[in-house]
């Protein structure tokens, strides 16, 4: 059972991740919050309507104080995108989110770094401590209209 917990755990973080970076290829630009524990991604939907997705480290769920990383569409609620079974935690203190291009040139291709430790309680009794660090560099796709990591109130 505390291998089955383990797995779960990994993968619910890993699916957070994987969504954030697909979203991130295929954003139109994008915007971290100077805490680095959220980024807002902008996009269209079918009917070219501008969707803004933020996902952040915040304690999104409705029945325990854990904090996750969720999503809010269109400053909507924030859902939960980690199980409720563990602890999204920053690594040393440092950024969840980071761009290696901050200020780059319109024409440079924006890479994002996501990083963060999940900690879980395992075993019947929760005794069990598992923790993981997940980490990835996504890169957005190259494609004109991507604004880079130009902040939004500088483009025109």
């Amino acid at each position: 059972s505390k291998t089955q917990a383990m797995r779960e755990a990994s993968v619910s973080a890993r699916y957070a991740v994987e969504a954030i970076a697909r979203e991130f290829r295929l954003a139109n630009s994008y915007l971290i919050a100077d805490s680095r524990d959220s980024i807002t991604l902008f996009s269209y939907d079918e009917n070219g309507n501008e969707v803004s997705r933020e996902y952040a480290l915040t304690a999104c769920h409705e029945d325990n104080e854990n904090m996750a990383i969720c999503v809010s569409i269109n400053d909507g609620e924030y859902q939960p995108m980690t199980s409720s079974d563990i602890n999204v935690l920053k690594v040393n203190e440092g950024a969840i989110f980071d761009d290696q291009n901050s200020g780059a040139l319109e024409t440079m291709q924006p890479f994002l770094d996501i990083n963060f430790k999940i900690k879980a309680e395992l075993g019947k009794k929760k005794t069990d401590q598992f923790e993981q660090t997940i980490s990835t560099t996504v890169a957005a796709r190259s494609y004109p209209g991507f604004n880079s990591s130009i902040p939004l109130e500088q483009q025109n």
